[in-house]
């Protein structure tokens, strides 16, 4: 499914185009404990803030990004 917004699990981050043949940089800071909250970063602007708890931890063997995704992917930091 192509779609122009930013997701995380169907959830819309930002409603902002990305599909317009230019290069992004997209971020998603969380932090966790008593200053808990999640924000996402589209090109140097924060488009939404929002409480850190319904973002899962990563754990696992497996981490999918870009899943559905037409381009690449470069420069990914954990």
């Amino acid at each position: 499914m192509e779609t122009d917004d930013v997701t995380l699990d169907d959830e819309v981050l930002s409603e902002q185009n990305l599909i317009d043949n230019n290069l992004h940089h997209v971020a998603l800071n969380v932090l966790r404990g008593s200053d808990a909250q999640a924000n996402v970063i589209v090109d140097g602007t924060s488009v939404l803030t929002t409480a850190s708890d319904w973002i899962p931890a990563l754990k696992g063997e497996y981490l999918y990004m870009g899943c559905d995704m037409q381009g690449a992917i470069d420069e990914v930091r954990l």
